[in-house]
């Protein structure tokens, strides 16, 4: 029985946020083939990607409720368990490198771009060790406070923008094809590690959380596609000159005397990632803590602490790190394989010997 648990808003405004930092840091590159008016569709094509790849997991979840992937596993064999164990927390681990790597391109680049920033991506780290020993009740108070902050900036954002878009930078959609849009699709789905987290920490979570992951699929889907779509109505192909073309977008938006709002976005940045990497961490002192119970959260935070800011910090010393880390091929890869093939090869093994009172909500 899990005694810490925190309300289906809360988990899944946990997940916007962290889903958003995902889209307010998109590279072009990763869309590659696609023309402009593509990246909007293929937002919303995301969703149906994503309603597909979960159904095996849902499907295990509607038939043991409150239990993890892990959980389940284990209740089959119990090798099975500690492998499905160390698979997730090895995926969990390499999303958060990957996302301390994104900051420091981004702080390197956008923030401080004359000042080495090493030493300030080993102090986030810190923090967001501390917010992972906050525990996830705290970590879902701040979610949904900050998605009221987000909100009313990102609306305040668009309203400023509105009076800048050209109708002529929107392109044909599926002018090169369905395919690439459908290939871009995948691969923004696996960007998704929202996904993986479900798998590890829907126990934890009360309420009607079937209606509320349909709900954060859609909502996730919709922002998205806005967020592009005012991009490319604002910016047309200049979008696909910037590394972080959100980022570009808000310092083009302007509000009575402030000519430049990118600093709102930069606030949201690095919320999100606070959020995102301090509800990592926790995922993975979770689940060590199942198989070392004589380890205190400190001690394994510290030793959570130790591997994340060592690999962090080699990768940091050049932009080729950041690449090699943040491979998209190697991320879908990794998403699909997590949370369609695991749960579905668990599923053929995983046989109702008689039907659950409590179903899953």
């Amino acid at each position: 029985m899990v005694k810490n648990k925190i309300s289906t808003f809360q988990f899944f405004s946990i997940l916007f946020l962290t889903r958003l930092l995902t889209t307010v840091t998109y590279i072009p590159a990763y869309a590659q083939g696609i023309l402009l008016s593509d990246m909007i569709i293929q937002a919303l094509i995301r969703a149906v990607i994503g309603f597909a790849v979960m159904l095996p997991l849902f499907v295990l979840f509607h038939r043991n409720p409150n239990m993890t992937i892990i959980d389940i596993a284990e209740k089959k064999w119990k090798s099975l368990g500690i492998i499905v164990a160390v698979i997730y927390l090895a995926v969990l681990f390499y999303y958060t490198v990957a996302t301390v790597s994104r900051l420091d391109v981004f702080t390197g680049t956008i923030v401080f771009p004359d000042v080495k920033v090493n030493f300030f991506i080993i102090l986030v780290i810190m923090i967001c060790c501390y917010g992972a020993y906050l525990g996830i009740e705290a970590l879902g108070r701040s979610a949904v406070i900050s998605v009221v902050l987000v909100g009313v900036t990102i609306s305040f954002l668009f309203a400023t923008l509105l009076k800048k878009i050209d109708v002529m930078n929107y392109t044909a959609v599926f002018y090169n094809g369905f395919v690439p849009v459908l290939k871009s699709a995948f691969n923004g789905a696996g960007r998704t590690i929202e996904y993986v987290m479900i798998a590890v920490a829907f126990p934890k979570v009360s309420g009607k959380k079937t209606k509320g992951f349909f709900v954060w699929l859609i909502v996730q889907a919709i922002v998205t596609a806005v967020l592009f779509l005012v991009e490319i109505g604002v910016m047309g192909n200049f979008a696909n000159t910037q590394l972080f073309p959100i980022h570009s977008l808000a310092a083009l938006a302007d509000f009575s005397i402030f000519k430049r709002l990118d600093a709102l976005v930069t606030g949201i940045w690095l919320l999100c990632a606070f959020l995102k990497i301090s509800f990592l961490i926790y995922l993975q002192m979770d689940i060590l803590k199942r198989y070392f119970h004589k380890f205190s959260e400190r001690k394994l935070l510290t030793i959570i602490y130790t591997f994340l800011s060592t690999v962090c910090f080699a990768l940091s010393v050049s932009i080729k790190g950041f690449m090699t880390i943040d491979n998209i091929t190697l991320k879908t890869s990794i998403v699909l394989s997590s949370t369609f093939v695991i749960p579905f090869i668990i599923l053929l093994f995983d046989r109702r010997e008689k039907p659950c009172k409590k179903q899953l909500q």
